[in-house]
């Protein structure tokens, strides 16, 4: 039973991305799971990773967020719940500077 509330779960999430994106995003659960969800992933976090406090960066890894329709709340709770290596603890890992930069530009 477990195994189907946390597969539900996936579900609901990527279908949420998937209302999010709209029209940019046209594939299936799978799909979407394997090539988006990563690919946002990593057009935000390496841009965060690189900046090293630089505004200019974090500033274009809200502007790829904004203009995927992606809002700070769903890239936490949703696209680095759905990765899958581990990225989610690199995330965490970042510094609070960075983060709180990236927060606060974005709103």
């Amino acid at each position: 039973m477990g195994q189907m509330s946390k597969m539900r779960k996936i579900f609901r999430m990527i279908k949420e991305i998937k209302e999010l994106v709209g029209h940019q995003m046209n594939a299936n659960r799978r799909a979407a799971l394997i090539e988006y969800v990563p690919l946002f992933f990593w057009l935000t976090f390496r841009s965060l990773v690189d900046s090293n406090g630089n505004k200019e960066i974090i500033f274009h890894a809200c502007q790829v967020m904004k203009d995927l329709n992606v809002t700070m709340d769903t890239f936490k709770e949703h696209i680095l719940s759905l990765m899958m290596c581990g990225e989610e603890q690199e995330f965490a890992e970042l510094s609070t500077a960075v983060k709180s930069s990236f927060t606060k530009t974005y709103n």
